[in-house]
């Protein structure tokens, strides 16, 4: 009984991991520009927060910066997280 309560937390899990992927996958060009528009909003958010004075003075000096928005983290015996984001890259 207790092994079949665990199969059926793994699979929900699963399953809960997995839906958001699908969702996504819908429009690709739609879903990169929500991304992007997520990904300026989070930059923003870094950039007017009084506590990140460090991040605004060195993120001029950085190769490249990754935004991610959208991360998932999950775990019960095992763990995982994935998420979804954007990398801005100086060209040299």
């Amino acid at each position: 009984m207790i092994r079949g309560s665990y199969r059926r937390f793994a699979g929900a899990l699963l399953l809960a991991l997995t839906l958001p992927a699908v969702a996504m996958a819908a429009d690709p060009l739609t879903d990169a520009q929500s991304l992007v528009s997520a990904a300026r909003r989070t930059l923003g958010r870094f950039q007017a927060d009084p506590e990140m004075a460090w991040f605004r003075d060195h993120v001029g000096d950085a190769l490249a910066v990754l935004i991610v928005p959208r991360r998932i983290r999950a775990g019960f015996i095992f763990g995982g997280n994935g998420g979804v984001g954007v990398l801005l890259a100086k060209d040299p």
